[in-house]
């Protein structure tokens, strides 16, 4: 049996950029759960079998208007996601997203609408070292699929090491592309703004001052560039998260309060 928890969460941004404008949306996250059943017979022992291998998921919906993304515009009125941790009770996590997407490019008179089909699968295993100190071994594909036939795969191979005591986690990674296809994407903000190379991976919080900072970055190899920078301060208050985000490549700021009923 699959029923919906009420733990759900509420998510909301308002955003502001260099270009001008404020925009908002948000998403609302619901948790799936699949219940057990007792067996009484053998088909109750097969179904039960099979929700045995089904995780928690979530479900989610959000909505977008004119969001500032990498130097364009974009709309999502419906966004569907659908995250599964252990995808077939295999440590690999699937995420699903689906909408309708418009583009208005502010550095080119480029408009794109499209369907949008984004498949996302992730693995990693971790080894200890010493400590909190762990090594790391997984791989990322990304496959997205658009009006036309129009499609556009990635394969990375990831190591990485991470450390975590308790208070300060770092992690650095490097991605190794192994199948690229070309990019068929109609959307600008995906070509600036995507992994599309070789490249090396950061990230940190801590809490400081009662609040939670943090960063997190991606240099990309061949390019000799940082395709992301983004640096976090974040408090808890009550029932609510907030967060203040500066990207620093598309040099706007970014504000997320997160509700927890």
């Amino acid at each position: 049996m699959v029923y919906l928890d009420t733990n759900f969460q509420v998510n909301g941004s308002v955003l502001g950029s260099q270009h001008g404008g404020v925009e908002s949306g948000g998403d609302i996250s619901i948790p799936i759960r699949f219940s057990q059943l007792t067996a009484h017979n053998l088909f109750d022992q097969i179904h039960q079998n099979i929700q045995g291998q089904l995780p928690s998921s979530t479900l989610r919906f959000g909505t977008y208007y004119r969001r500032f993304n990498n130097y364009s515009r974009v709309t999502e009125p419906l966004l569907t996601s659908l995250e599964i941790p252990d995808f077939l009770t295999l440590p690999v996590y699937l995420n699903l997203n689906q909408s309708y997407t418009s583009e208005e490019d502010l550095l080119s008179p480029h408009r794109a609408m499209s369907q949008r089909l984004q498949v996302l699968a992730t693995s990693r295993r971790d080894y200890p070292i010493w400590g909190g100190l762990n090594g790391s071994i997984g791989f990322s594909i990304d496959s997205r699929f658009y009006d036309d036939q129009r499609q556009w795969q990635r394969l990375f191979g990831v190591v990485g090491l991470h450390y975590n005591n308790g208070l300060m986690r770092i992690n650095t990674t490097f991605s190794q592309g192994m199948y690229l296809t070309p990019n068929e994407s109609p959307f600008e903000f995906e070509r600036r703004y995507t992994q599309q190379e070789n490249e090396w991976g950061f990230s940190f919080d801590m809490p400081l001052l009662g609040f939670e900072v943090g960063a997190e970055g991606y240099y990309a190899v061949q390019s000799r560039a940082m395709r992301r920078l983004n640096i976090r301060v974040g408090a808890h208050v009550h029932c609510f998260n907030a967060a203040l985000i500066y990207q620093t490549i598309e040099k706007q700021w970014l504000m997320e309060v997160n509700l927890t009923q």
